[in-house]
C-alpha cells in the first residue's frame, strides 16, 4: 500500500476501564481519494493487508510505556476492521479493538502514558470511561492535550490539535473508596 495515497485525517479513542481491563476502540478515519482501501477490498487482499496493519499497530503499541499502579501493562491488538463512513470509498475507518489486563486497588490509583513526545499530525480525541469502577473519581490529569472532566467525574474527554504538542509523559489518578 502507498502510504501517499491515504490520508489520516481525524483519530478518536475511547477507553473503557473495568475493574480488571482496559478495553480501547481506537478508529482513524482516512481521506483516500485513490480509494486504496476499496481497491484492496476489490482485489480480495484485504484481509492481509489488515492483519499486516493490526501487526504494525502492535509494533508503535510497544514502542510506548503504558503502566498502571507502578506496573508495566501490554497494551495488546485483538481485531482491526475497516469500514467507509456514509458508504463513501474515499472515506475509509480503521477500527482497532485494544486490550489491557490490569488490577485496581482501593484508594488511589495511577494511569502512567509514556511515548514520544510530538505535534499532532491530525486533530483527534481521546475519552476515558471509569464509570464501571464503582464509587470512583478521577482526581488529577496531567496531559499536554486539553481536556475537560465530566461532573460525576468520572470520565475525561481529551482534544488534540493538529500541530499542538502531544505525548511525552501523560498521568491520570483515581480514587476507588470500594474494592472489588
Amino acid at each position: 500500500m502507498n502510504s501517499s495515497e491515504e490520508i489520516p485525517v481525524y483519530a478518536k479513542a475511547e477507553f473503557v476501564v473495568y475493574p480488571e481491563k482496559i478495553l480501547e476502540d481506537l478508529t482513524y478515519f482516512y481521506h483516500d481519494p485513490s480509494r486504496v482501501y476499496h481497491g484492496l477490498l476489490e482485489m480480495g487482499v484485504l484481509n492481509g493487508e489488515l492483519e499486516f496493519i493490526k501487526n504494525n499497530m502492535q509494533l508503535f503499541l510497544d514502542q510506548d510505556i503504558f503502566m498502571v499502579n507502578g506496573l508495566k501493562k501490554r497494551l495488546v491488538v485483538e481485531d482491526v476492521s475497516l469500514s467507509f463512513l456514509e458508504g463513501d470509498f474515499e472515506r475509509p475507518c480503521l477500527h482497532f479493538k485494544i486490550r489491557a489486563e490490569v488490577e485496581f486497588f482501593q484508594g488511589e490509583n495511577r494511569l502512567e502514558m509514556v511515548s514520544e513526545e510530538e505535534k499532532a499530525p491530525y486533530d483527534f480525541e481521546i475519552v476515558w470511561d471509569f464509570s464501571l469502577l464503582e464509587r470512583s473519581k478521577i482526581i488529577e490529569v496531567k496531559s499536554k492535550l486539553s481536556y475537560k472532566i465530566d461532573r460525576q467525574k468520572s470520565k475525561i474527554s481529551m482534544k488534540a490539535f493538529k500541530g499542538k504538542l502531544c505525548g511525552g509523559h501523560e498521568v491520570i489518578k483515581v480514587l476507588l473508596v470500594s474494592s472489588f
